[in-house]
């Protein structure tokens, strides 16, 4: 399904339509003392290639952890009125490709877009290719007080600055990994 290209301060202004990543979840998990954990979801990622690099957009008020409060205090944090989605972009040169019937792992270097701040990150990839379809997962750790957050505290207790992120989806082997 195309879509338009998210909007974005770090997206190209003549860059190609994004495309729905198929069978796309994004999960997240912030930690804190004594097993205290924030788990949350969401099922929407975008991405767009420009020759050069790979772009991937999700949008933030599609994430929720069940807690209507919670996803309250959570979109209000994230800023998600002005910054609706967050944002990667990894070189292409740093994907290894996935041949065949085969599959690739590593780990990329990219530019994570959050709250109109970008910053590197490193991304831990695994690429399953399955004929004319690859099977994506990727995960990385988001130290959020790089983009100015922080996490609430209560009595002493709080969540730890940084967030695990993990997204898997499919996309066509082609233009994916041209």
């Amino acid at each position: 399904m195309s879509l338009s290209r998210p909007p974005s301060s770090t997206l190209a202004s003549d860059a190609p339509a994004a495309e729905e990543a198929l069978d796309a979840r994004v999960t997240f998990t912030a930690s804190g003392p004594l097993g205290l954990r924030v788990r949350g979801r969401g099922k929407e990622l975008h991405w767009f290639e420009d020759g050069e690099s790979l772009f991937f957009s999700v949008p933030l008020r599609g994430l929720k952890t069940g807690i209507s409060m919670r996803d309250f205090a959570m979109h209000d944090l994230l800023g998600t009125l002005r910054f609706p989605t967050v944002e990667l972009r990894v070189p292409r040169a740093g994907i290894h490709a996935a041949k065949g019937k085969g599959s690739a792992m590593g780990t990329a270097k990219g530019t994570l877009t959050l709250r109109g701040k970008n910053a590197p990150v490193e991304v831990a990839y695994d690429i399953k290719r399955n004929g004319d379809t690859l099977a994506v997962t990727g995960c990385l750790r988001v130290p959020v007080d790089t983009w100015g957050i922080s996490l609430p505290h209560h009595m002493g207790f709080g969540l730890k600055s940084e967030v695990a992120v993990k997204v898997v989806f499919s996309v066509p082997a082609e233009p994916f990994l041209l």
